[in-house]
């Protein structure tokens, strides 16, 4: 998990914009990987994904459930197996 203060407020309802990728997904054994994205402390988004695994491009837009003030800390977790390469490009906010 990595975490850092948000740069900007979240006003509740805004769209936060949250876009990832990976390459191909490998193991020994069949497995699944959990990434999420928490602000605040509040779980906003999360998935779980099957590994083994095609490479992906995720991008989802979410609503914000609660407001939340500039400097709150974003954390995004990834709790994966196997080699597997993730790369978080950005999370925007839209009010």
């Amino acid at each position: 998990m990595v975490v850092q203060p948000g740069l900007v407020p979240v006003p509740a309802g805004s769209t936060l914009t949250i876009k990832l990728r990976h390459y191909d997904l490998t193991a020994a054994a069949p497995a699944s990987a959990h990434v999420a994205l928490l602000i605040g402390g509040e779980i906003v988004w999360e998935k779980m994904i099957v590994i083994p695994g095609p490479a992906e491009v995720i991008s989802v837009d979410v609503p914000a459930p609660t407001a939340q003030p500039a400097g709150v800390p974003v954390h995004f977790h990834l709790h994966n197996h196997g080699q597997n390469n993730w790369i978080l490009t950005g999370v925007t906010v839209t009010p």
